[in-house]
């Protein structure tokens, strides 16, 4: 027998052994498991009045795909980009304070969703967003670059649309976080969904206004979340 072929029947009888255990057949799980991370604000969390948000829908449209995934739903309510030094109304952990619990799951992709709140005007006289849009723009970039470094994959998401409850300056000034991100993507080649595009194109396909697909006027209610997770599990299966 070669020293080649020696080699060869060590490393066939080492992986035998392992898979003949349990430790053979938690790697395999862990090898073979897509992992996604879902990293937003109050749109991405859990909430009353919502049966399922998209990345619960996301998990069941894979399994029924026969896609062998976890998907964690690091949604936090409230939350912006940044941290509590930078906008301190929501007294929650932001996004970059909460974004190495992000890294350490070692995702394959990444969701990320957020604006609403790093848009949001809180004092209507001075009309200061509470995470400006040059500094939204530097976290999105710091998160894809951190990501990228383990190997990780980014879907940018778009924030959705306000509903008619809401005064126009402030879907205005949504917009500008929703043209930014749409920047963001593109600068750095990675996947965007643009549920702005998708939740006005979809009411207007459907006869509907986007109020049809908000909770409260401004989270998406369980139709819009289906349409989102629809729209998720086409870009990680074919990408």
């Amino acid at each position: 027998m070669s020293r080649r072929t020696q080699i060869a029947s060590y490393f066939t009888f080492v992986l035998l052994a392992l898979f003949s255990g349990g430790y053979g057949r938690a790697w395999a799980v862990e090898t073979d498991t897509l992992r996604i991370v879902a990293f937003g604000n109050s749109t991405t969390a859990t909430r009353r009045g919502v049966r399922q948000v998209y990345p619960e829908r996301l998990q069941h449209l894979l399994e029924k795909a026969r896609v062998q995934s976890t998907v964690f739903n690091a949604g936090t309510g409230g939350s912006h980009t940044g941290s509590l030094a930078d906008n301190d109304f929501h007294k929650v952990r932001h996004g970059r304070e909460r974004f190495g619990e992000v890294l350490a799951q070692q995702a394959d992709w990444v969701v990320i969703w957020f604006g609403i709140n790093d848009a949001w005007v809180d004092d209507e006289k001075h009309r200061k967003s509470r995470i400006p849009l040059e500094v939204y723009k530097r976290n999105l970039n710091y998160f894809i670059d951190e990501i990228r470094k383990q190997g990780g994959k980014v879907i940018l998401m778009t924030p959705n649309p306000l509903g008619s409850r809401y005064e126009t300056w402030r879907s205005r000034r949504l917009a500008r976080y929703r043209n930014a991100t749409i920047r963001v993507a593109a600068a750095n080649d990675v996947k965007l969904i643009d549920v702005w595009q998708l939740c006005t194109d979809y009411a207007h396909e459907n006869n509907l206004t986007n109020d049809d697909l908000l909770l409260d006027g401004m989270h998406p209610n369980d139709r819009a979340h289906e349409l989102i997770a629809k729209v998720l599990q086409d870009v990680i299966q074919t990408n």
